[in-house]
């Protein structure tokens, strides 16, 4: 179960880095991201990532548009790979919505794996909440195996 969650975080860092993400992206859009992807090892002020963590959060708050496969995305490479510096607990709420509600599976399980990624407790017992009456036996795999790794390291 451990393996589908890392695989699906795999998945996520992969797009952001092969520039495939980059693409998809209107620079004016997304100018923080933007600025980032421009310059990855410059250093940032924690008035930056907390923007950051704002931006990615204001992105996600919308009615679903195309762009969410993407800002999921951004969510998860951000929340593994600079899980010190940037604070995506405002998403959450956004994340779980998508998971409860969204039609589409592979968004769904992204959203899970932006949620254990962010390792926000209260949005990890939300999201155990809902895992076994998830209609969809790959989603409910997927949720349930982010719930247990969660609860093993926490």
């Amino acid at each position: 179960m451990l393996q589908a969650i890392r695989m699906i975080l795999f998945v996520g860092v992969c797009f952001f880095s092969t520039g495939l993400v980059k693409a998809q992206y209107p620079e004016a859009k997304r100018s923080l991201v933007s600025e980032y992807l421009a310059d990855p090892v410059a250093q940032r002020s924690s008035i930056w990532w907390d923007a950051l963590g704002r931006e990615l959060a204001l992105a996600i708050d919308v009615p679903h548009t195309a762009a969410d496969d993407d800002v999921i995305k951004y969510i998860i490479f951000f929340a593994t790979n600079h899980h010190e510096k940037v604070m995506l607990n405002d998403a959450a709420d956004r994340l779980l919505d998508i998971y409860n509600n969204h039609p589409d599976e592979g968004l769904r399980m992204m959203s899970v794996a932006a949620l254990y990624a962010i390792g926000d407790t209260e949005s990890m017992k939300d999201l155990q909440v809902h895992v076994a009456g998830d209609a969809s036996r790959r989603v409910r795999h997927i949720a349930s195996a982010a719930v247990y790794s969660f609860n093993a390291e926490h």
